[in-house]
C-alpha cells in the first residue's frame, strides 16, 4: 500500500507537471518557473521561460522542454541553463511526449504539431476541432491524441487512421500500454479501449479527473478532491489515496515512486513502504486541517464547501450561497434583491409548493413566487428525462429462486446497500453469462437507476435474441441517457437495427427517443 514518503514545498501555486529522472525532480506550474531538485530532495536551481504559466514538461539527453501559456517551447539544458525556444503554437501547450528524436505537443490553439528536436523544426502539424489536451505514443509510427471534442483520434505516418467517439466529455489524459489504450475525461469517465476502437470497459469516478498513467501492472488516476486512485487493468480500484489538496494535477512513477502534483504548490511523493513518522504526522495534519474544505466544479461553475457552508466563485470572489446539508436532486442558484440563494429540490417534489418554502426559509417576499416557479419550469431540464424506477421484485425472486450463488441480488432487491456494489456487479455478470439475460438486464436498469456504478461496456457487444432481451436492452439505454457511462450514441443503429428485424415496435421506442433528445440538447 503506498504511504507519503516526502512533500516538496516547490510553489505557492499550482504545480501542472512533474518528470523525475535518476538525477533530478523538475516541476513546472502557474509560478512561471520551472524548479530542478536533486533525488535528495533539494532544490539546486530555478528556471524562468519567460513565457507565462508553464503546464507541460518533458527531459531528453539534458534537455528540458516545457509548454507554456504563450505558445512558445522553451528548451533548456539542465547543466549550463542555455535556452533555445520552438516557435509554432498560437496557444497554451498543455501537453508533451518525446520519443526517439520526435517531440510532439499539443494546445489551445487546436492542433497538434511533431517536431524533429535535432533539427528544431515542425514536421507536421494536424489540426483538431478544439483543444488537444493529451497525446501519447503507441509505437514509433502511431499516436493518439485526446481532444476536448471528446474524441480519441489515432495517426500512423502522420495520417489519420481512426476516430473514437466514446466520451461525453472533454478528454484530459491519455495512456497506452500494449494494444490497449486509456484515456480519461472531465467527468471521470475512465474508458478502456482496443487500438482498434472498441470498448472494452469503463469506469465513472463521479469526479474530475486530469491524469491518467501506468503504475507498473496497473493503472494510476488523479484529479479534483486530492484524490489519487489505483486500478487494475480492467479498471476496477484496488486502493484510493486521498491527498490534502483540491486538484491533483499530474502524477509520475519513477522506479517505484509516485510524484504527485498539487494544485497547493506541493509535490507530494508516496512509495510502497512504511511512512517516516514525523512525515507522516506532518501529512495527517495538513489533512486534518484541511479536511472540512472541498471545492470542485459543476457545469462549468466552481465551488467551495468549508464547514458546511457552500460558496460559489461569482464575479472574482468567493460568494456564500447556502449550506451543505440533505442531498439532492436538483440545485440552482437565484440571484435575488442583490444576493445569491441556492434553490434545491427532489425529482418528486411539488415546484409550487418548493417556490413557497424558498421564499419563507430565505425571508423573502411572495412576490417573488411568480418568478421562482418560472425560474424552476426553465431550468428544470432533467425532469423531462423518463425512468424505470421499479422492478417486479417477487417476479425476479421466484425467477432465480433456484440459484443458491446470487444472495446479493436478493438482499438489494429488499432494501439498496451501495457498499454491495462489487458482489452485485459479479452477480448480474454472472447471470448475463449463463442464459438469464433478460433478467440480468432489467436487474442492471434497476440497480443502475438507484445509484450503482456498473462496468456496461457489454452493451457494445450484447446481440438481442427476441422481443424480451430486446425490450430490456433498450430500457437500460434510456434510463443510461440520464447519466451516461460513455457515448451511448454508438448504440443508436443497434436500436434501430431491433425495430427493423420486428422485435420492437415504435411506441416501445418513446422514452429511448425522449431521453436520447433531452440528453442531447443538454450537451449542445
Amino acid at each position: 500500500m503506498l504511504e507519503i514518503q516526502n512533500m516538496i514545498n516547490c510553489s505557492t501555486k499550482d504545480l501542472k507537471d512533474v518528470i523525475v529522472t535518476d538525477k533530478y525532480i523538475i516541476t513546472v506550474g502557474r509560478e512561471e518557473l520551472i524548479f530542478i531538485y536533486d533525488k535528495n530532495n533539494t532544490l539546486i536551481k530555478k528556471l524562468n521561460p519567460d513565457s507565462g504559466n508553464v503546464n507541460s514538461v518533458v527531459f531528453d539527453k539534458n534537455l528540458i522542454y516545457v509548454g507554456c501559456q504563450s505558445g512558445a517551447i522553451n528548451i533548456f539544458d539542465i547543466k549550463t541553463s542555455e535556452k533555445s525556444v520552438l516557435y509554432g503554437h498560437t496557444g497554451n501547450v498543455c501537453c508533451l511526449k518525446i520519443r526517439n528524436n520526435i517531440l510532439l505537443s499539443g494546445s489551445w490553439d487546436h492542433s497538434l504539431k511533431m517536431w524533429d528536436i535535432n533539427k528544431k523544426i515542425i514536421l507536421s502539424s494536424i489540426d483538431h476541432p478544439g483543444t488537444v489536451w493529451c497525446v501519447s505514443f503507441i509505437d514509433d509510427n502511431r499516436f493518439v491524441t485526446g481532444c476536448a471534442d471528446k474524441v480519441l483520434r489515432i495517426y500512423k505516418n502522420n495520417y489519420l487512421e481512426m476516430t473514437m467517439t466514446l466520451h461525453n466529455f472533454c478528454i484530459r489524459s491519455v495512456c497506452v500500454r500494449n494494444n490497449f489504450i486509456y484515456s480519461v475525461d472531465n467527468e471521470g469517465t475512465l474508458l478502456k479501449t482496443s487500438l482498434t476502437g472498441d470498448l472494452l470497459s469503463h469506469n465513472s469516478f463521479k469526479d474530475f479527473m486530469y491524469c491518467v498513467i501506468l503504475y507498473g501492472e496497473n493503472l494510476l488516476c488523479c484529479g479534483e478532491n486530492g484524490k489519487i486512485y489505483i486500478l487494475n487493468n480492467n479498471l476496477h480500484i484496488i486502493d484510493e489515496i486521498s491527498v490534502p489538496c483540491t486538484s491533483c494535477w499530474k502524477a509520475f512513477l519513477h522506479e517505484n515512486i509516485l510524484y504527485v502534483c498539487g494544485s497547493d504548490g506541493t509535490l507530494y511523493v508516496f512509495q510502497d513502504k512504511k511512512s517516516d513518522e514525523d512525515i507522516k504526522e506532518k501529512f495527517n495534519k495538513i489533512k486534518e486541517q484541511r479536511g472540512g474544505i472541498k471545492e470542485f466544479t459543476s457545469d462549468g461553475q466552481k465551488y467551495k464547501i468549508i464547514d458546511n457552508i457552500v460558496y460559489q466563485w461569482l464575479d472574482d470572489s468567493w460568494v456564500q450561497i447556502g449550506e451543505q446539508g440533505e442531498s439532492y436532486d436538483y440545485s440552482f442558484n437565484v440571484e435575488l434583491e442583490g444576493k445569491y440563494f441556492t434553490l434545491s429540490f427532489n425529482k418528486k417534489d411539488n415546484i409550487y409548493d418548493v417556490a413557497e418554502n424558498f421564499l419563507k426559509v430565505n425571508k423573502l417576499n411572495y412576490e417573488y413566487k411568480d418568478e421562482i416557479i418560472e425560474y424552476i419550469r426553465k431550468n428544470f431540464k432533467q425532469d423531462n428525462f423518463k425512468t424505470y424506477e421499479s422492478i417486479n421484485s417477487e417476479g425476479v425472486k421466484r425467477t432465480l429462486a433456484s440459484f443458491n450463488n446470487i444472495k446479493y441480488i436478493f438482499i438489494n432487491l429488499n432494501k439498496i446497500n451501495k457498499e454491495h456494489g462489487e458482489f452485485l456487479e459479479k452477480e448480474l455478470l454472472w447471470l448475463l453469462q449463463n442464459n438469464m439475460r433478460f433478467v440480468a438486464l432489467d436487474l442492471y436498469r434497476y440497480f443502475t437507476v438507484h445509484g450503482f456504478n456498473f462496468d456496461l461496456t457489454f452493451l457494445m457487444r450484447f446481440a438481442a435474441k427476441d422481443r424480451k432481451e430486446s425490450l430490456a436492452f433498450t430500457r437500460l439505454i434510456t434510463v443510461l441517457y440520464c447519466d451516461p457511462p460513455f457515448n451511448l450514441e454508438s448504440l443508436f443503429p443497434v436500436i434501430q437495427k431491433l425495430r427493423d428485424i420486428g422485435y420492437l415496435n415504435d411506441s416501445d421506442l418513446d422514452d429511448y427517443y425522449n431521453n436520447r433528445s433531452v440528453r442531447n440538447q443538454l450537451q449542445l
